[in-house]
């Protein structure tokens, strides 16, 4: 039982048959390994596993067996090629299966036929072989399907809108796709020189430079910016329309920006002046209103003829002076100023402790108690100070009609600014109400 040829006929008939289908699968496994490109050594070793798997098959034929049965012992010492390549594919894909294949392969050697039921041997390896490739073949045809090939790479970088290019070391180029072809075309530049005489052309036509290798080209009206590796690898062009429209936005909005802040500031500048006249104006309104009280007081002294000692008159002058003092010591000078020429202001109630209240309510009895003595001929002012407002009365002449002067309008804006509201009844005597 040490030969192949001592055992059966159907026996024999069906390792020939293992051996053909063993021969198919690997066959099929090569084609479908090598379109996937997985691995090279893969590649060979099942190659080398196909020549070896036929030459056992051709060898074990009675016709040429019967020829030289020592030239064909001696040619079953090509299985050693693929146990050799099989080291490679266990060293790259760590894949010890493949040293179960070896054990195939050294059954084929003739010179271990010395092995009891050598034939039933070869029968069984071979059988194994048949699983093994089996096994081969669907997985992969699995990864054929999971991990596309070159050429579908290839279509679909073709498709792509951007341009592509991709350049080995020596700056030779490897893949253009057709986007870039057409955009060099479109830019007069030949796709088939190197890629570091693209790179000089394509930065001399360049429009907007972002960094040495990031550009931006116009290509009829298009900008397109153009990306290459620091190595010029790789180069990859794509339209950026909608990003510089933003760029241009964004620079627009600047520009307004820094008007509007120039515009502002222009409105600061002349809120300031406005606020500078407004103050002005408010002096103005206390001197005259002041002046207007000096000499009031001072007609009054002079018709009533109490003092025409001129000493007299002039400390009148001097001690009234145009101050913006609000304590409560001004309002009792004015009471002590106004009975000297006959005229009674009774003041009750306390100044409020806000200043702008203070400063209103302080202009008010001035300007009133100025009012009732030449107007009204007033001889009685009574000043009620309250917690929420100020009532000026006085027993003067009631006049038919209210005219404001420049005096009662500006104390009427004032209060209007602070919340207070300004009133004038006639029913009981001459009497200002501010209220809020």
């Amino acid at each position: 039982m040490n030969s192949i040829w001592s055992l059966p006929a159907s026996t024999r008939i069906t390792i020939f048959a293992f051996t053909m289908i063993a021969l198919a699968f690997l066959l099929f496994s090569i084609a479908y390994v090598f379109i996937s490109k997985r691995n090279r050594y893969i590649v060979a070793y099942l190659i080398s596993l196909f020549v070896v798997t036929l030459v056992n098959a051709i060898i074990k034929t009675p016709l040429i067996y019967g020829l030289n049965d020592v030239a064909c012992d001696y040619l079953t010492l090509i299985n050693i090629v693929p146990i050799v390549l099989s080291i490679f594919v266990y060293l790259k894909n760590k894949s010890w299966l493949v040293f179960i294949d070896d054990v195939y392969l050294l059954i084929n050697i003739s010179f271990f036929k010395f092995i009891p039921f050598y034939g039933y041997i070869v029968g069984a390896t071979t059988g194994y072989l048949i699983i093994r490739l089996i096994l081969i073949f669907f997985k992969a045809h699995r990864e054929s399907k999971e991990y596309p090939g070159s050429m579908a790479i290839k279509y679909a970088l073709d498709e792509l809108n951007e341009g592509v290019i991709f350049a080995n070391t020596f700056h030779q180029i490897i893949y253009i796709n057709k986007s870039m072809i057409n955009l060099l075309s479109e830019l007069d530049i030949n796709s088939y020189e190197k890629i570091n005489i693209i790179y000089k052309q394509l930065l001399d036509k360049s429009s907007r430079k972002i960094s040495e290798h990031d550009f931006v080209i116009e290509i009829d009206n298009v900008p397109y910016r153009f990306m290459i590796s620091n190595d010029l690898g790789q180069v990859t062009a794509f339209d950026v329309s909608k990003e510089e429209l933003l760029l241009k936005q964004e620079e627009s909005n600047k520009e307004t920006l820094s008007n509007l802040n120039e515009n502002l500031k222009e409105q600061l500048s002349n809120v300031d002046k406005i606020q500078k006249e407004k103050e002005l104006l408010n002096v103005k309104g206390y001197i005259h209103d002041s002046l207007a009280q000096k000499l009031s007081i001072l007609h009054m002294t002079l018709l009533m003829d109490k003092s025409t000692d001129l000493k007299e008159i002039k400390k009148l002058l001097l001690d009234l002076n145009i101050s913006k003092d609000l304590k409560q010591d001004n309002l009792s000078y004015l009471k002590d100023l106004l009975k000297d020429i006959g005229v009674t202001l009774t003041i009750e109630g306390d100044l409020p402790k806000d200043m702008s209240t203070s400063s209103l309510f302080v202009k008010a009895i001035k300007e009133c108690s100025t009012n009732a003595i030449r107007h009204g001929n007033a001889k009685n002012i009574n000043v009620l100070i309250r917690d929420k407002g100020l009532e000026i009365t006085n027993d003067g002449f009631v006049p038919n009609e209210i005219i404001f002067g420049n005096g009662l309008k500006s104390i009427n804006i004032e209060a209007e600014q602070l919340g207070y509201e300004v009133v004038i009844d006639l029913s009981k005597g001459f009497t200002v109400k501010i209220s809020n």
